[in-house]
This record gives structure tokens, C-alpha cells and sequence, in this order.
């Protein structure tokens, strides 16, 4: 009977950790996704917009569909944008967003010293709902010359697996295309730390252990590496070299190996 007690306890911890796994692993798609998505839309309408700096030839006209209203209630600065997608509106990336993001701007972006807050109102990606806020503040260029910005992202977010609060501060270096007028050449890194909080209470922690690329030309992340603290134990999450896909590799607190699709 022991034995038996032994082997019945050991197979449910192993199918209690895979659960786990799959369920922290689907959190951090969907992190990956907003945190893609939502950081394009906000580039889009203040680094290379007709008034928020950077290049002319791309700003919202060229990557938000018509079906998007626009608005800006100052031609100076501080000033708000406001981007209603309404009850459902396709654009980049063929993803559906819904609702209102407010984007409040100190500043011209390209300005060090300058901060960007984002605001969302009934807003939700392809079905993901997001409440919360983002501030983004430009810490001016590294010794390389690369812009620097830093960001707080404050968010509940909503999704098949439930809601989850998001904390997290990171550090942002834009690698290629900030100067120029196009926008298929923006590349950025990300490195941080920060945690996310389950509806029931538990708080899962949560380290970049390796920079994630992101690409203007891609919709999710490239590479780079994730690393989340659970109660059941420690597992990691990698994006890749660098292909553009929407897979990663996560491996478990037990050391089993699984791959995840990045698309919710």
C-alpha cells in the first residue's frame, strides 16, 4: 500500500508541476504578445509621428487601419493621444483590438528626460483584455549612442487562464532605426525583472536571464530567455537564436522539456 500511496503521490506531482508549467508558460505568451503589440502601437504613434519626433514617412497613417480614430487634444506639449479602435478593429499583424489606449506625452519622445504613460479603457488584443498602466521614460543614449528607455508596466491582464497582475520594471535599448523614417527597421532588446500575481493570491516571480529581441518584422519575440519562480519551483522559458516563430522551449521545474505556442 505504500508503494502503491508512494507511486499515486508522485505521478500526481508530475502531472500537478506539468500543469503548472503549461499554465505559467501560456502566461508568459500572452506576456510576450501584449508586451509585442501594445509596444508597436505605442512607437508608431510618438517616435516617428507627424509630432512626437523621429521620422514622418510612417507614422499612425501608415501602421493603424482607418477603421482606428486618432486624436490629440493639444498640438503642444504635455499632450494626450487618443486611439479608439471602437467595438473591433483589425490592423497590424491581422490582430483585432477593441476599446480606447490613451497615450499621455511630457514631451517629444526623442527628448531625454521625456515620459510616455499609457492608459487603456475596455481595451483588449485579439481577445486578451488589459487594464493598467505602462510608463516609459527616455534616459537618453548608451555609450554606444543607442537610445535607452526605462519602463514601469502596471497591468491586469485577462485571458483564457484567467486574470493575472502583472509588475514589472524593465530596460529598453533600441538597437537599430530609431533615427530613420522607415519603420520596418526598428529593433529593440529588453532586459528586466518583475513578477505576476495569479487570481488566487500566488505571486510568481519573474527575471529576463537573457536579453529578448524584438523585430519590427516579427510578431513575437526571437530570442532571449525567461526565468519564472513558482511555488512547485523554478522554470525557464527560451525564445530561440533569433528565427522568427511563434515557438519556445520551456522547461519545467521536474526538467521535462515542452514547446509552447507564443500565438493566444
Amino acid at each position: 500500500m505504500t508503494f502503491i500511496f508512494t507511486m499515486l503521490f508522485t505521478s500526481c506531482r508530475k502531472e500537478e508541476e506539468q500543469v503548472l508549467d503549461t499554465v505559467e508558460s501560456r502566461n508568459e505568451a500572452v506576456n510576450s504578445f501584449v508586451d509585442k503589440n501594445i509596444s508597436a502601437d505605442e512607437e508608431a504613434l510618438t517616435q516617428k509621428n507627424m509630432s512626437g519626433g523621429g521620422g514622418t514617412l510612417c507614422g499612425w497613417t501608415g501602421y493603424f487601419p482607418t477603421c482606428a480614430n486618432i486624436s490629440e487634444d493639444n498640438s503642444d506639449f504635455p499632450k494626450i493621444i487618443t486611439v479608439n479602435f471602437g467595438d473591433g478593429c483589425t490592423g497590424p499583424g491581422g490582430y483585432t483590438r477593441a476599446g480606447i489606449m490613451y497615450i499621455h506625452l511630457t514631451a517629444p519622445f526623442e527628448e531625454t528626460g521625456s515620459v510616455r504613460t499609457v492608459t487603456f479603457e475596455d481595451f483588449s488584443i485579439n481577445g486578451v483584455e488589459i487594464t493598467g498602466s505602462r510608463i516609459t521614460t527616455n534616459l537618453g543614449p548608451n555609450t554606444d549612442g543607442q537610445p535607452v528607455f526605462s519602463r514601469v508596466v502596471d497591468t491586469q491582464i485577462t485571458h483564457s487562464n484567467g486574470t493575472y497582475h502583472r509588475n514589472f520594471t524593465s530596460e529598453i535599448t533600441w538597437l537599430s532605426g530609431y533615427q530613420t523614417s522607415e519603420c520596418g527597421d526598428n529593433d529593440w532588446k529588453l532586459t528586466g525583472s518583475g513578477s505576476n500575481t495569479r487570481s488566487n493570491g500566488t505571486v510568481v516571480t519573474r527575471t529576463i536571464t537573457s536579453a529578448l529581441y524584438h523585430y519590427h518584422t516579427c510578431n513575437f519575440i526571437t530570442q532571449g530567455s525567461v526565468q519564472i519562480s513558482a511555488p512547485n519551483g523554478t522554470m525557464s522559458i527560451d525564445y530561440g537564436n533569433g528565427t522568427c516563430d511563434d515557438l519556445a522551449t520551456v522547461t519545467g521545474p521536474n526538467g521535462n522539456t515542452i514547446t509552447v505556442n507564443l500565438n493566444p
